[in-house]
């Protein structure tokens, strides 16, 4: 799909809905008795990186005003191409593959794509859709462009729940930690950091779980924050609370999501 794509690079489809959408409401918004230059997006988890992503990309400017940002990560090791071709084990490659894609029913696609992701018992992190560097939509990491003063300037809310980590840990998140590809920012830092933790957690399964939940989010907001609020005013929040329902404690990161 490189070749029929105007910029030789295909991909981050999803992001480009959102941009489609966000114009939509900035010409219909006064219909509803709204100010298309007051717009704030609000995202959580995936929608709190598609915001970063958007401001990652100085043409978005003006789309947008303000943002309120819960529980984003994955800010670096952003890949230039994907790891599966979904199209070519569909169609086959050769011209006009994404009219023939269009023929594909959806059933289809996601049968194939649920084979590529979870294989012998096990998800397969790599396999996972997300963004791509394409030079078009997203311009470099987001840890770069924020790092050089480069992004949007806008003013931001932003924070996590407690315990964001638990639930991606889970379901086999955790490789994450060994991916190779961190060594470019926490290259032989990670047992001394993990020691830290069990310093403070005599439990290594517990200590693990906190670990990957400053290392999958908060360490990022942190390194976001001190970079944005170099030029715009950034507010941080942290919610943690905690409520009992059938006698079963619900926690912070579960409270936010119902």
């Amino acid at each position: 799909m490189d070749k029929e794509s105007n910029t030789k690079k295909s991909g981050n489809y999803g992001i480009m809905d959102v941009i489609c959408a966000i114009k939509w409401i900035k010409q219909n918004i006064m219909s509803y008795g709204g100010d298309p230059n007051n717009i704030t997006l609000m995202g959580d988890g995936a929608g709190a990186n598609i915001i970063i992503y958007l401001m990652c990309n100085r043409k978005n400017e003006g789309l947008f005003q303000k943002g309120i940002i819960n529980s984003f990560s994955f800010i670096y090791n952003i890949r230039k191409k994907s790891n599966i071709n979904l199209v070519d084990e569909l169609v086959g490659q050769g011209k006009n593959q994404i009219l023939r894609l269009r023929k594909i029913n959806g059933k289809d696609i996601n049968e194939l794509y649920k084979k590529l992701l979870i294989q012998e018992n096990s998800l397969q992190i790599g396999n996972l859709f997300g963004p791509i560097i394409d030079n078009n939509i997203i311009l470099d990491e987001p840890y770069f462009i924020f790092k050089l003063q480069k992004q949007m300037n806008i003013p931001l809310i932003i924070g996590k729940n407690v315990d964001d980590g638990n639930l991606f840990y889970d379901i086999g998140y955790y490789n994450i930690l060994r991916n190779p590809n961190h060594d470019l920012y926490f290259k032989d830092k990670m047992n001394k950091l993990m020691n830290i933790y069990l310093h403070i957690e005599k439990n290594s399964s517990v200590a693990l779980k906190k670990y990957f939940d400053d290392f999958l989010f908060t360490m990022p907001i942190f390194l976001l924050m001190n970079f944005h609020k170099v030029n715009n005013k950034v507010y941080l929040y942290y919610y943690s609370y905690e409520r009992y329902v059938r006698d079963n404690l619900i926690e912070g990161f579960y409270n936010c999501q119902t």
